[in-house]
């Protein structure tokens, strides 16, 4: 690929809220997708996304990554050329992970590189928010490990912390969509103080979990009062896919992004194993179909993996 100058960007995948952590907390996982980009300079051509594989599908023109392809030429005030990208990986569509999230990371990189790389990662997170509509998964995405984000005056600011290197992550993947428009909108426009509250003193709490290796506490505070109960309603046998994780050694679940994957953290490969498999088996009988994965949290974020930048 090196030779024709084309542009090969893995990024890898992300989860979300992770419990009390609604649209500020997101986690890079070791799951990826490769975009290829070439350039297109035939007059008049537009910029287009081809998937394969797991990422079929995807949306030809008006997609994540074509609005941050723009975005960040907007940002530059430059003419960006057309592109053709083909999307590759393991990521899977609409479910919790982090694929829109992730086209947009590849998209406002390929406009960097082509650009001579006039930006930082992160002042590309303030046109990846205004083309993602929140932080949570772009953020992990483009700079890896544990992100914290919120927006300010200023701008986003967002904070990057790696977590121990026990945890693993099992994940429960049903064969249906959970549309992100439509879980943001079954959400109530306001809610108690209470629980506004309960949510805001557990968050502190789960990321020193995370990044002490401190299942116990973790196990205490991923409650959520703000998204997931209503999100639980629109997963399949939710309540006891996550009562079998806990049965089986998980320290603590929670609802990946939107859903409807389910996650599970575990200390270490073997637990992480059994709780995936646990949960896998509490689908049997049902009128879908799921796959179980277990997955380490990704220190590192998105990258130019091949190719030269032209």
């Amino acid at each position: 690929m090196a030779a024709t100058g084309d542009l090969i960007i893995r990024v890898p995948a992300s989860t979300s809220n992770l419990g009390p952590g609604y649209d500020c907390l997101g986690l890079a996982l070791n799951l990826y997708n490769d975009f290829t980009v070439q350039v297109n300079r035939r007059p008049g051509a537009r910029s287009t996304v081809t998937g394969r594989g797991r990422c079929a599908g995807i949306p030809a023109e008006d997609n994540p990554f074509v609005r941050a392809y723009a975005a960040v030429g907007e940002m530059a005030g430059a003419d960006l050329p057309a592109v053709n990208v083909t999307v590759d990986g393991d990521v899977p569509l609409g479910v919790g992970l982090g694929s829109s999230a992730g086209g947009a990371v590849a998209g406002a990189l390929a406009a960097n590189a082509l650009l001579g790389l006039p930006f930082t990662y992160e002042e590309l997170i303030e046109p990846l928010v205004r083309v993602e509509g929140h932080p949570d998964n772009v953020t992990p995405s483009l700079l890896g490990g544990l992100t914290v984000s919120t927006a300010t005056d200023a701008g986003p600011l967002t904070h990057v912390y790696q977590v121990a290197e026990a945890w693993r992550l099992a994940f429960l993947i049903p064969d249906y969509v959970v549309e992100t428009t439509a879980a943001r909108g079954a959400l109530p426009s306001r809610v108690p103080l209470a629980d506004a509250a309960f949510n805001l003193s557990r968050v502190p709490f789960v990321i020193h979990a995370l990044v002490a290796g401190d299942g116990e506490m973790l196990g205490r505070v991923m409650e959520d009062r703000l998204h997931e109960p209503v999100r639980g309603k629109m997963i399949k046998r939710d309540k006891r896919i996550r009562r079998a994780a806990r049965a089986a050694g998980a320290c603590a679940t929670f609802i990946s992004g939107s859903g409807p994957a389910i996650g599970a953290f575990c200390l270490g490969q073997e637990t992480a194993e059994r709780v995936a498999e646990a949960m896998r088996a509490e689908t049997e009988g049902a009128k879908f179909t799921a796959e179980a994965l277990v997955l380490r949290p990704k220190r590192g974020g998105a990258r130019i993996a091949e190719g030269d930048q032209p």
